[in-house]
């Protein structure tokens, strides 16, 4: 049986993994499956993700991440909506 878990070496490789998975289901019909997962990984931004990018003292970076959380944060307001997504 193969790991499940990614464990990234850093948030650049943490925000790729992320963005990778949201690009798979963005289009996707909202569920409230899709929606607990979604806001799964919007957390993981907000938390952990987000305090190692303080960490790593990238402001460039951080303001990266910033801006991810507020389009995965739209998504969701859009979705709930029935409105489609048309961001990236």
């Amino acid at each position: 049986m193969q790991n499940r878990y990614v464990k990234p070496q850093n948030v650049k490789e943490a925000m790729i993994i992320i963005q990778d998975l949201f690009n798979k289901y963005r289009h996707e019909p909202l569920t409230n499956e899709l929606l607990r997962y979604h806001q799964n990984l919007t957390n993981r931004l907000q938390t952990d993700i987000y305090q190692a990018a303080q960490l790593e003292g990238n402001d460039f970076q951080t303001k990266q991440l910033a801006g991810m959380i507020t389009a995965m944060q739209d998504w969701t307001r859009l979705k709930v909506a029935g409105r489609p997504f048309r961001g990236k």
